[in-house]
């Protein structure tokens, strides 16, 4: 019996607590704030951390492991500031307005283009020494034979 009673009291004494952690009493002629910590995280710590960026948009494209290092430092000192304890950070994903997008895709595309055309130059370049070593090879060996006749003689 004592087992059960214990189990309902139990229950009992932590459906109280949380019920009685809801109900605030506020005398006559006052005013109260009320602090919800999980609501005031969510709207007025967690923006005031991450709104500040030291970082333009190219860096957080070209140097994500850089920024992720200064960003774990820089949000671990500012969280600490709140009394939170942050472990590690992650970018996983990063967005941005569709004009910049279609800028870096024009760019990487107009970069390939570059990368084809030296390609292409290069590819240029060296068939033209492999022609030369050609013809050079062809004239060294019509000059061999022509030494080779010219010693030979009429025979």
């Amino acid at each position: 019996e004592f087992s059960v009673l214990g189990r309902i009291g139990i229950g009992l004494g932590i459906g109280g607590g949380v019920i009685n952690s809801m109900l605030y009493n506020v005398d006559g002629g006052h005013r109260d704030v009320i602090f919800d910590r999980f609501q005031d995280y969510e709207e007025r710590v967690l923006p005031s951390i991450i709104n500040e960026s030291q970082f333009d948009t190219i860096e957080l494209v070209t140097q994500r492991t850089l920024i992720s290092q200064c960003a774990s430092k820089f949000l671990t000192e500012r969280v600490a500031q709140f009394g939170l304890l942050l472990d590690d950070i992650s970018i996983t994903h990063l967005s941005f307005r569709s004009e910049f997008t279609s800028a870096v895709e024009l760019k990487q595309v107009a970069q390939q283009d570059v990368e084809k055309q030296r390609f292409l130059v290069e590819k240029t370049e060296q068939s033209r020494q492999a022609n030369v070593i050609s013809v050079e090879s062809d004239a060294r060996t019509a000059d061999l034979i022509g030494k080779a006749l010219d010693e030979a003689g009429d025979d």
